[in-house]
C-alpha cells in the first residue's frame, strides 16, 4: 500500500500564520515510529477524524489532525491534513484524559477497541536498513540525542532527511 498526503493550500497558509507549523512539516510526523494515533470522536460527525502526536523532521512534537480516505486506487491511502500545531503538555494530557473517559462511557457507545495505537504509517513510509558506522559517530549522536531526549536513531534520520531535503552533497576529492 502507498500513502499520500493532501491538504488545502489556503488552510496550510492560515495554519502557518496561526500555529507556526506547515503541513509539509506535519506530514513528516507520520514517519515517527513512536507516534500515537487517536480517533477524534468529538469532531467526527461529518467525517472520521484522527489525531496523531509525533516528532517532526524538525524535531518538534506536533499534534496533527487528519482524515484518511481511499481515492480511486485501492492501493493508495490518502491522509488529508486538516490542522497541525506544536504539542503542549496540557494538550497531550487532555488527549490522554479523553482516551481514558472514552473507555468509561456507556456500553452502547462501546469504544473499547478505539485505544490509541502505534503509528501504522511509519512502516510504509520508512525502510529499515543495516548500516555500519564508526563508534565516534554513534557516540556523537547518542550524546546529542540524550540531551534532546529522543532516540539517537531518530536524530540520525532527521539529520539525513535534512541533508536530502536540502540536496546537500559531500565534497570529496581524490588525489
Amino acid at each position: 500500500m502507498q500513502i499520500e498526503f493532501a491538504w488545502d493550500e489556503k488552510k496550510n497558509a492560515i495554519n502557518q500564520k496561526k500555529h507556526d507549523v506547515s503541513f509539509e512539516e506535519a506530514k513528516t510526523c507520520f514517519e515517527d515510529e513512536y507516534a500515537r494515533v487517536f480517533f477524534d470522536v468529538e469532531h467526527s460527525a461529518q467525517e472520521d477524524r484522527s489525531i496523531l502526536i509525533g516528532l517532526s523532521s524538525c524535531l518538534r512534537t506536533l499534534v496533527v489532525v487528519f482524515t484518511e480516505w481511499n481515492g480511486l486506487n485501492p492501493n493508495v491511502l490518502v491522509n488529508r491534513i486538516i490542522s497541525a500545531r506544536k504539542a503542549t503538555k496540557k494538550g497531550i494530557s487532555i488527549l490522554l484524559e479523553r482516551e481514558k473517559r472514552r473507555l468509561l462511557m456507556k456500553k452502547e457507545y462501546d469504544f473499547s477497541k478505539m485505544k490509541a495505537v502505534k503509528n501504522p504509517y511509519a512502516k510504509v513510509l520508512k525502510k529499515q536498513i543495516t548500516i555500519r558506522l564508526n563508534v565516534e559517530t554513534i557516540d556523537y549522536f547518542k550524546n546529542m540525542a540524550e540531551e534532546l531526549g529522543i532516540p539517537y536513531q531518530v536524530l540520525m534520520d532527521s539529520y539525513l532527511t535534512d541533508c536530502a531535503n536540502a540536496k546537500r552533497k559531500l565534497k570529496i576529492t581524490w588525489k
